[in-house]
């Protein structure tokens, strides 16, 4: 296992939020373009205590650096896991995973439905395959998402500076969007009444 690596929720610990996911639309990121799921956890387990407090277990929520105060309210909460961890902060099913993962030590039932269930899947080349293959799926989608998500604030900023009347070729520069792309922006927007 590589450190921190990202696992979504599957109920391994209860996490504050609903883990659905579904894709929405929220209103005021939608002239954006922006779609964020509903409410999700992701959970990084980690084989050390990455903020070096002691704790088993760290929840963050999108809060703004500037303005603590202000919540993003996107649904997202980020749960660090550490097996490093010493204070009194999870219940012992949770304690007794982060032992299995650190140890591989199979202690209660709970550890052993896991241990169980890793075993099935490493035994099994079928479904160690479909494993693979669905988390290279996960990253091939994340880093399309990006890059998405990239074009889309390029796009987004080069709208915003047709508007302020910047030449097509200060767009390029800042942007690097390509000519014909920022013809189309300029379209589309000469288009809208």
């Amino acid at each position: 296992m590589t450190c921190c690596s990202p696992t979504y929720n599957k109920g391994l610990y209860p996490a504050p939020v609903n883990s659905k996911l579904s894709s929405t639309v929220h209103a005021d990121a939608a002239p954006c373009g922006i779609f964020v799921a509903e409410k999700f956890s992701v959970i990084f387990i980690c084989p050390f205590d990455k903020f070096q407090e002691g704790r088993h277990i760290y929840t963050f929520h999108e809060t703004c650096t500037e303005c603590p105060n202000i919540k993003l309210d996107d649904g997202t909460t980020k749960i660090f896991l550490s097996t490093q961890g010493i204070a009194d902060d999870v219940d012992s099913d949770v304690k007794a995973f982060l032992n299995y993962v650190d140890s591989g030590v199979v202690v209660g039932e709970f550890v052993q439905k896991i241990d169980k269930a890793v075993k099935i899947v490493k035994s099994n080349r079928r479904a160690m395959k479909e494993f693979m293959t669905y988390e290279m799926s996960l990253l091939e989608r994340e880093k399309r998402g990006v890059l998405q998500g990239r074009n889309q604030e390029k796009e987004f900023f080069a709208l915003k500076m047709i508007k302020k009347g910047s030449s097509m070729e200060d767009i390029q520069e800042m942007t690097e969007l390509p000519l014909s792309r920022i013809k189309e922006l300029i379209e589309q927007i000469s288009d809208k009444p």
